[in-house]
C-alpha cells in the first residue's frame, strides 16, 4: 500500500489550557498476558493479585493495557480502586476475545466520546487486516479532567504479531483517525504493544508525527527492553511496548519508566510495564495584574525569537490605531481610517460604540505590554466616560455611531437612528473589563470604577425585549420598533444576552435567552459540517457551511470560551471548531482564489472588493478576499495556524498589506487589490485576542465580575471562573 508523507498525517496541537490545569499526567502501558491455564505457574490465577496490586500502587491517571480477556477485564474492574474503562472485544465489537482497554481515574475524569475500531481495511467491523494473524483493534476515548475541563484524547492499541505489513498499515490507520477526530487540536497519547522495535517501520512512521515519550523523558528509569516472557533470570529483550504523545512546546515529558516490579522472582506479566509523567502546562507570559517578565520567560508561546518580535510588533500596531489613531473629543476609535485621509461621505470623524468598546479593552492591553502608563490609560478613559456619560442615549443603551465631534447620533440607516443593544453590549464588555481593572486602585481610579458602573447599571435590557421573551437589537425614538430584529442565536450576539440576565438593575429572565436566544432549542438543530468537522449549532442567517469568523470572536473578547457550557453548546468547542473549519476551507480552496493556503486564511466581515462584505466559507460567501483580522483574532483557537498566517504576510507581503495600525483590513491577491484602510470593529479584536492568547487578561477580568457570575448561572451556564 501507498503512504503518504508523515506531515501530511498529520496536525495535532496541544489548546491552550487553563491556569487551573498546569500538572502532570501518569501514563502506563502494559500487556498484562491472556489468561490461558497452559502458562503453569505463570496463570493468570497465579498473578492477577500482582498486576491489580502493581496498577493500584502506581495510580497512573490512564492505562492502556492489552491481551485482556473479558474475564480478565471483570476481575480488573472489581479490584482497581477508581477506576473504569472503555473498550470492547476484538472478534465480535462485544466481549469476545481480547481487549485494548483503557482504565481512567473516574474522580479526575469524565468521558466524553469512546469508540474501538479494528486495524484493517475495514475498521468499523470485527474484521483482520492485511496479512495479520488475528483481528486487531485500538480503543481511543475522548475525557475531560473535571478540575480544568481540559479535553484530552488517550489511544490503546496491540500490533499484530505475525503479519509485517500490517504492523506498517495499522500504524498509519491510527495516525489517519487521530487527524479525523482531532479537530479541535487536543492533546493526544497513544500507548500500546507494537510488536516492533524502534529502529522498524511501524515505530519509525509514527515517532515521525508523535513523541516516543521515553526519547523525550527529562529523566529514563530502566532499560528499554519489555519483553520478558516470563524469565526472571534473564535480561528481557526488545522494545515493543510504547507511550507516544502529541509534539508541542507546551508539553514536557518529566519522566519515563520502564518498571521491574517483581514477587517470588517471578513478573507480573511477560511485559514489563511502561509509565510516563507528563506535564501539560500552560505557558502564560504573565498574569493580567503583574509586571512583565524578562525576556527569557516570555518566548515560551513562540518556536522563536522572530516570532515573538512579530507578535508583539503586530499587537502594539494594532492597539495604536485605538490610541493614536482615535478621535481626538470622545477619545473613543473612529470607525475607519483610511491611510490616503480619502473619505467619500465624510466619515472620518465618525466613532463606533462597538468598535470603541473593544477599544477600551485595547486600552487595558496596552497598560500591560508597557505601550503606555496606567495613568495615560486611566486619563484616557476618564475622557471616554465621559463622552459616554454626556453623548445620545437611548432607554441607556448607545447607538451604533456617532460624531464624535458633537456627541449626537448618527444614524446608521433610515430606521435605526437609536439605541443599539448589540453595539452597546460590546461597549459593556469593555467597560466591565475596565471596571475590574482599576476599582481596587487609587481614588481617582475607583471613582473611575464607579462612573464605569453607574453606566453599566442605566441600560435598561428589559425596554429592548419589546414585551416578549427576546431581545431586540434596535430602538429608535422616531421609529420606535419598525427596524423589527429580534435576536436569535447562534451569531455574534451571545454576550448582550448574557449582560441582560446579569444585569443588576434592569435584568431580564432566563426564559428571555432560553425562548429568545435559544429558540426553545431549536439553535441545535441541523449544525453545519465541512471536511470532517462538524459545528455544535446551526449558525443564523444564510450561513452555510458556517458564519464569518467574527461569531468567534466579538462576544469572547471578555466572555472566556473556555470550559463554557450550557445545555446547548460547549462554546470552546463551537469557537474553536468555528476557527478550524474556516482555515480548512481557505486551504482546500475549492474556488480556487489565488493566495489561499495555510499561511494565508481567514473570511470574516470586513472591507470588500465592492465595499462591505460578511465573507465565510461557502461559494456564495467567499469572494476571494482574505482578512487579516479573521486569522489573528482565532490566536486562542489556531495557535499554529494563526501564527503561520502572521509570519507569512509580515516576512513577505507587508510591503503591500501594513500601514501605520498593522495589517490593513482587507486585501485580494486574485483581483490585486490592496486598500490601505482600517475599520475599529476589525482592529480591536486583533488586540485583545492575541492579548487573552498571551496572558488571558480581558478573559479573566471579564470572568470576575460578580453579575457576570450570576448572570451565567441563572442562565444554566458551567464555567471554570463560577465560584
Amino acid at each position: 500500500m501507498k503512504f503518504r508523507p508523515l506531515l501530511a498525517l498529520l496536525v495535532i496541537a496541544l489548546v491552550t489550557l487553563n491556569n487551573s490545569w498546569a500538572q502532570e499526567i501518569k501514563v502506563m502501558s502494559y500487556n498484562i498476558r491472556l489468561d490461558l491455564p497452559s502458562d503453569g505457574p505463570n496463570w493468570w490465577e497465579n498473578r492477577k493479585s500482582r498486576v491489580t496490586s502493581l496498577l493500584n500502587y502506581y495510580e497512573a491517571d490512564f492505562v492502556g493495557c492489552q491481551e485482556v480477556l473479558h474475564r480478565q477485564l471483570v476481575y480488573l474492574d472489581s479490584n482497581l480502586n477508581g477506576y473504569t474503562h472503555i473498550g470492547a472485544g476484538r472478534d465480535d465489537g462485544k466481549e469476545a476475545g481480547e481487549y485494548s482497554p483503557i482504565f481512567y481515574k473516574k474522580d479526575r475524569y469524565e468521558i466524553l466520546k469512546s469508540s474501538t475500531f479494528w486495524l484493517s481495511s475495514t475498521p468499523d467491523q470485527p474484521s483482520k487486516g492485511w496479512d495479520a494473524a488475528l483481528n486487531r483493534v485500538c480503543t481511543y476515548g475522548l475525557f475531560r479532567h473535571k478540575q480544568s475541563q481540559q479535553e484530552i484524547w488517550v489511544f490503546n492499541t496491540h500490533f499484530d504479531h505475525v503479519g509485517k505489513e500490517a504492523r506498517l498499515a495499522s500504524a498509519q490507520l491510527i495516525l489517519e483517525k487521530i487527524k479525523e477526530l482531532n479537530v479541535t487540536n487536543a492533546p493526544v497519547i497513544l500507548c500500546g504493544d507494537l510488536n516492533a522495535r524502534p529502529e522498524e517501520a511501524p515505530v519509525q512512521l509514527l515517532s515521525a508525527a508523535l513523541w516516543n515519550t521515553r526519547d523525550k523523558s527529562q529523566l529514563i528509569y530502566g532499560d528499554a527492553s519489555t519483553w520478558n516472557a516470563f524469565q526472571f533470570n534473564k535480561k528481557p529483550e526488545g522494545c515493543i511496548d510504547y507511550i507516544f504523545t502529541t509534539p508541542f512546546p507546551y508539553l514536557t515529558v518529566k519522566k519515563f519508566a520502564t518498571l521491574t516490579d517483581s514477587y517470588d522472582q517471578k513478573y507480573p506479566s511477560d511485559h514489563l510495564p511502561i509509565l510516563t509523567t507528563l506535564e501539560f502546562k500552560k505557558p502564560t507570559v504573565r498574569k493580567w495584574n503583574s509586571a512583565t517578565k524578562d525576556a527569557s520567560k516570555t518566548n515560551s508561546l513562540f518556536n522563536s525569537a522572530e516570532e515573538e518580535q512579530v507578535f508583539n510588533e503586530v499587537q502594539k500596531a494594532s492597539f495604536d490605531y485605538f490610541w493614536n489613531g482615535a478621535e481626538p473629543n470622545s477619545g473613543l476609535a473612529r470607525e475607519r481610517y483610511h491611510v490616503d485621509e480619502i473619505y467619500p461621505q465624510n466619515d472620518k470623524h465618525i466613532i463606533t460604540s462597538g468598535g470603541g468598546g473593544f477599544g477600551v479593552m485595547a486600552i487595558l492591553a496596552g497598560i500591560e505590554n508597557k505601550y503606555i502608563t496606567r495613568k495615560e490609560g486611566m486619563e484616557r478613559l476618564k475622557i471616554i466616560v465621559h463622552f459616554l456619560e454626556t453623548a445620545d442615549r437611548f432607554h441607556g443603551a448607545w447607538p451604533h455611531w456617532w460624531n464624535g465631534e458633537t456627541g449626537k447620533v448618527k444614524p446608521f440607516g433610515k430606521k435605526d437612528d437609536g439605541g443599539d443593544l448589540v453595539e452597546t453590549s460590546f461597549m459593556l464588555q469593555g467597560l466591565l473589563c475596565a471596571r475590574q481593572y482599576f476599582q481596587n486602585g487609587t481614588q481617582e481610579e475607583k471613582l473611575l470604577a464607579q462612573r464605569i458602573d453607574a453606566l453599566w447599571k442605566s441600560v435598561d435590557f428589559n425596554w429592548y425585549r419589546n414585551g416578549k421573551n427576546v431581545l431586540y437589537w434596535h430602538w429608535s425614538p422616531t421609529y420606535q420598533w419598525e427596524m423589527n430584529f429580534p435576536v436569535r442565536g447562534y451569531n455574534e450576539c451571545l454576550i448582550m444576552y448574557i449582560l441582560a440576565a446579569s444585569s443588576p438593575t434592569h435584568g431580564v429572565p432566563a426564559a428571555v435567552y432560553h425562548e429568545g436566544w435559544a429558540e426553545n432549542g431549536k439553535i441545535k438543530e441541523n449544525p453545519a459540517s465541512y471536511d470532517s468537522i462538524k459545528l455544535g449549532v446551526k449558525h443564523q442567517g444564510n450561513a452555510t457551511l458556517s458564519g464569518p469568523l467574527f461569531w468567534a470572536h466579538y462576544s469572547y473578547l471578555g466572555l472566556d470560551p473556555r470550559g463554557l457550557k450550557d445545555q446547548y453548546a460547549d462554546y470552546w468547542n463551537e469557537t474553536s471548531l468555528h476557527a478550524k473549519i474556516n482555515y480548512q476551507w481557505c486551504v482546500n480552496n475549492p474556488l480556487g482564489f489565488k493566495g489561499y493556503g495555510p499561511d494565508s486564511w481567514g473570511l470574516t466581515a470586513s472591507y470588500s472588493t465592492k465595499f462591505y462584505a460578511a465573507h465565510a466559507p461557502g461559494e456564495k460567501h467567499d469572494l476571494g478576499v482574505i482578512s487579516p483580522t479573521a486569522a489573528l483574532s482565532s490566536f486562542p483557537y489556531t495557535p499554529r495556524e494563526s501564527m503561520a498566517a502572521m509570519m507569512n504576510w509580515y516576512k513577505n507581503k507587508k510591503d503591500k498589506i501594513w500601514g501605520p495600525f498593522g495589517f490593513y483590513d482587507a486585501f485580494s491577491e486574485g483581483v490585486n487589490w490592496y486598500p490601505k484602510k482600517y475599520l475599529a470593529i476589525d482592529q480591536g479584536p486583533i488586540v485583545v485576542m492575541m492579548e487573552n492568547y498571551r496572558s488571558e487578561l480581558l478573559w479573566n477580568l471579564f470572568m470576575s465580575c460578580p453579575e457576570i457570575q450570576a448572570g451565567l448561572k441563572k442562565l444554566g451556564f458551567e464555567s471554570p471562573h463560577l465560584k
